[in-house]
């Protein structure tokens, strides 16, 4: 994993941005770290803005990070963006660390963008001290069609929560040290 740290592995991630194809040749991958000692299968969903879904079920080896070319594992997600969930499926669920790698390829010219994502811990993980097993605390759900494309809500301990894109655009030089202000008043209420 190479972007920002999760503070703590869990079992059911969230990333609301992806693509494959499109305008500017974009590249989805999405890297999966096992943080246990044992082997266990992982799905991952993919949630299209029409409000289909793909989905394919993976196995994880112990200790070990895995990464899924969405071009290559997913067909149907050409030229689509989406958003992401990928649950731990075993009894018990092994942990996990969840991160998204895009990178832009317009006209074939190589990899001359890209940007590095964590995902987002759909609740705590809860490991009982009695027994090794693991729940998820809260459930997610997509936005019907017509409301906010590529937008995840997230119910439950995060209630009221919710993961947007956001893409601000400017042809003004950037000003770093007004950054924290930017970002105030773009997500404020």
């Amino acid at each position: 994993m190479t972007g920002s740290g999760a503070i703590e592995p869990g079992a059911r991630w969230a990333l609301a941005e992806g693509e494959v194809g499109g305008p500017q040749g974009t590249e989805t991958l999405i890297a999966v770290a096992n943080t246990s000692a044992t082997p266990g299968p992982v799905r991952i969903t993919l949630l299209f803005e029409d409000g289909t879904s793909a989905e394919k079920p993976f196995t994880l080896l112990a200790a070990s990070r895995f990464t899924v070319n969405i071009a290559e594992k997913f067909p149907s997600a050409r030229d689509r963006r989406f958003g992401t969930v990928v649950e731990s499926l075993g009894d018990p669920a092994v942990l996990i660390v969840v991160e998204r790698s895009m990178y832009s390829n317009p006209a074939g010219a190589g990899r001359t963008a890209g940007s590095i994502a964590p995902a987002v811990l759909l609740g705590a993980a809860v490991v009982s001290p009695d027994a090794p097993t693991l729940t998820a605390a809260t459930t997610s759900t997509v936005p019907a069609p017509g409301t906010v494309p590529g937008a995840l809500a997230v119910s439950g301990s995060n209630a009221g929560a919710a993961l947007y894109n956001l893409k601000v655009v400017s042809d003004a030089s950037p000003d770093l040290s007004e950054l924290n202000s930017l970002i105030f008043s773009t997500t404020s209420r």
